[in-house]
This record gives structure tokens, sequence and C-alpha cells, in this order.
């Protein structure tokens, strides 16, 4: 069974613990059964490998792949659910606590060597935060912000509670919990149920003194209506790891949009991931081969 993993998995694998079975290939041919690596090494290419039978993604996101035309030709397709969430998580606290305890000002202050104090910031103690999304992602931020005290509101397809306090599944649920929430954590997927899901409409029903994250993806709000909110001073403020078109370019809008804070769709990052990622494709490839249940299984 051929196998084609992309350059940058192949480098954190151990080779030697892959099943006799397969047969590692160097390119991605129409021979290639099984693809393992990242969505950007197969999605331009899928279509055109008429012997492909399984995608073992080590992202997350999918949406680049038509999954009727892989449901059509029984490929399967996994991801790499979870294997990024701790790290997404931690980044999501970091920048709550470095907004609100006004870090950047301190920062600022210890180079310019000035000596001020303030009596304005901002606890994260017993607030209410609402999730976009109650997936892995979600779970690992919420288990992180518990030991502050908040209450937890989660919006998500399924009327489960899970480890959150209150969940909506509805649009009414979904407007009470924006205009509820100091916090709106944006964690989904994108797809056509959750494209522009936070809309301007959406955007005008937030709190002045709320805070919104997306470390999702970039579809699933009205970018535009979040800087205009932003410039209005509508919301306290925003962090976002996901924009429309990646990358920002130079002079975009966005470097400069008052209480903005930006990374570079790099909250994953971490020196622990090539440990998961190995487990979970290793994982996997045997279980393919072996016929087990796949971890992770989106068809």
């Amino acid at each position: 069974m051929k196998l084609y993993i992309t350059p940058g998995i192949k480098e954190i694998l151990d080779l030697t613990k892959i099943p006799a079975k397969y047969e590692i290939v160097d390119d991605l041919t129409s021979e290639v059964e099984v693809f393992a690596g990242s969505v950007y090494g197969v999605y331009k290419y899928y279509e055109n490998l008429p012997n492909l039978k399984y995608i073992l993604l080590t992202t997350a996101g999918f949406n680049q792949l038509d999954l009727n035309y892989l449901k059509s030709k029984n490929v399967k397709l996994t991801n790499a659910r979870g294997a990024f969430s701790i790290p997404i998580a931690e980044s999501v606290i970091a920048h709550i606590l470095y907004v609100n305890r006004g870090l950047k000002t301190y920062q600022l202050q210890q180079e310019n060597h000035e000596w001020i104090k303030h009596n304005d910031f901002i606890e994260l103690t017993d607030s209410k935060v609402g999730f976009l999304g109650g997936g892995s992602i979600a779970e690992e931020i919420l288990k992180r912000l518990k030991p502050f005290g908040i209450t937890s509101l989660v919006f998500r397809s399924r009327n489960v509670l899970g480890p959150f306090d209150e969940v909506y599944t509805n649009q009414e649920g979904l407007e009470k919990l924006v205009s509820e929430s100091d916090y709106i954590i944006n964690t989904l997927p994108l797809d056509e149920s959750t494209t522009n899901l936070f809309s301007k409409e959406l955007i005008s029903k937030m709190k002045l003194d709320a805070f919104y994250i997306n470390v999702g993806r970039a579809g699933t709000h009205d970018e535009e209506a979040l800087v205009d909110a932003l410039e209005k001073g509508k919301i306290r403020g925003a962090y976002l790891d996901v924009f429309n078109v990646e990358p920002i370019d130079e002079d975009s809008k966005l470097w400069g949009v008052k209480n903005l804070y930006i990374t570079p769709h790099n909250t994953p990052s971490s020196t622990k991931n090539d440990k998961r990622l190995e487990k979970l494709v290793l994982s996997n490839l045997n279980n393919y081969i072996n016929q087990k249940e796949l971890l992770n299984t989106i068809i």
C-alpha cells in the first residue's frame, strides 16, 4: 500500500514504527493510497488521485476539502482534533491576562524607565465567558479558566452540556450568550452553518466592556464589522489569531486598530506538538492497515 507523508511530518516520525505493509513513496502520484500530512499538502491534488483511500490530516481544519466528493469516492478522512488544543488554550489565557493586567503598559514603562502605578486593571475572576463551539479547544480553555470562578456558556450544535454551565443551540440562545458574556471565545470550525455566524448584528449585541477572541476560523465572524466596533469603542477589545487574508498585508489597517491584539495564526505552536502528532499518525496508520477504528474520524 503506497503511503505519501509530507516532508515536515516525515521528519518527526520514527519510520521504523510504520507497519511494513506500507510502501513509503517520495512523490504524491496517482498510485498513492494513503496521504499523511497537512491539509495544505493535499487539497489541491486529492481529486486527481484515483487510488486514494485515506487522508490522514495532521491539521485540525479541513474546510478546503469537498466532503461530498470524498464520500462518493469512499475516501476516509481523519484530522488532528485535540493535538493543538493545549497550546491554543494557553495562548488564550495568556492574552486575557496580558490585556487585563496591563502588561503592555508596564513593559513600555520599563523601557522608558517610568515608575507609574495604575488602579484600573480588570480581574478575570467571576466573569461570564461565552464559547462559540464546545470542542476540545473550548474544553481545554475552560479547564484553565475554572480556577478563576468564571461562569461558562456555550453555543454548539448539540444540546450537550458537557463541562459547561449553560448550553445554547438556537439563535435566541446565541443572542443571549453574546449579550451577557464578558468574554466571547470563538473556536468554531468553518462550514456552511458557521460561515459569518458571528455577524454584524451579533457583534452589535456585545457589552461595551466585552472582549472577543477568535482562535477558530476567520470566516466565522464578520471581520469588517468587528474592526468597526473596535474603532468606535463599542467593545473593549479583541484578540485574533485568524484573519480573512493571511498573511496580513504590511499596509493593512488591521495593524493599527486600537485594542486589537494580533498573532500570526500561530497559537498552536509548541515544542510538544511533534510528539502528539507522531502518536496520532502512527496510531491511525496502524489502525487503518489493521482495519480498526480510526481516531478523529470525519468521514
